[in-house]
């Protein structure tokens, strides 16, 4: 049973914990878990448990989609100078974590936010992020008085995560016992993509799909463009118990069951 002390247990949180430690812990534990960088067979299971308690404590507050608490602010916390078209001035900073899947279709929100320094009301602000947007973009956005410069991040992804030009890599486990005429598929950002195993096939194999990446808007042309997909064929060997975990856990995700 999922209780609010499972949680705090699993990201390594005291009771009382606020919005702000327990989105830093769900940073640091989901990196040390990500089975990019931990290869203990445990590290996905672990992933997702880190994944679902951080889901359960970010939902438990009552009202908007994304309430960041900033009642009892300090200003040398959230503020912080900001360069506008009008000059130099103070802007309210505010982190805002997404999932790759929202960040590539769009994605909008509603957050409460003080209506003013000194008093303490809080008004409703609606953000709309464009599809593909990336990680670390910000989004200015004036209510109340307020200059407030939203910060977009990306929660850590179980199979899609970018290269350095802004490529999606991904590694698709396939089991060890797959034969030429095979077709693998592969679940990338715009749908799903068939690969059929010919003679050349070996493990640790990259492919890459033109134009199978992440979506951008190209500013020249005031369209949008798609990077490369990068695919590694990871072979995975059936465990003890003759279950292909990997295997598992990547069906899931292609039959779109959940966002991992």
């Amino acid at each position: 049973m999922w209780t609010k002390q499972k949680c705090l247990e699993i990201l390594e949180l005291k009771p009382g914990a606020s919005q702000e430690e327990i989105k830093k812990a769900y940073r640091k534990m989901a990196s040390k878990y990500h089975p990019d960088r931990n290869k203990n067979s445990d590290a996905e299971e672990k992933f997702k448990d880190v994944k679902k308690s951080f889901d359960i404590l970010s939902s438990e507050d009552s009202g908007f989609s994304n309430d960041w608490g900033f009642d009892g602010f300090e200003e040398s916390d959230v503020f912080i100078d900001f360069l506008s078209k009008s000059g130099r001035r103070k802007a309210l900073k505010v982190p805002f974590e997404i999932t790759f899947e929202e960040a590539f279709r769009g994605y909008e929100a509603a957050f409460n936010i003080p209506a003013s320094q000194r008093h303490p009301a809080f008004n409703e602000v609606k953000l709309v992020v464009p599809a593909g947007v990336r990680s670390g973009e910000t989004f200015a956005v004036k209510s109340g008085g307020w200059e407030i410069l939203f910060c977009v991040e990306f929660r850590p992804h179980l199979f899609w995560k970018f290269d350095g030009v802004g490529n999606i890599e991904m590694t698709v486990p396939v089991k060890n016992n797959l034969a030429v005429g095979d077709t693998v598929q592969i679940k990338l950002p715009f749908g799903t993509a068939d690969y059929e195993i010919n003679s050349g096939f070996y493990a640790g194999q990259t492919l890459r799909f033109r134009k199978k990446g992440w979506m951008f808007k190209n500013f020249t042309s005031k369209g949008f463009e798609f990077t490369d997909a990068l695919i590694n064929f990871g072979v995975e060997w059936p465990g003890s118990d003759g279950v292909f975990a990997k295997q598992e856990v990547y069906q899931n995700f292609l039959r779109g069951s959940k966002e991992i």
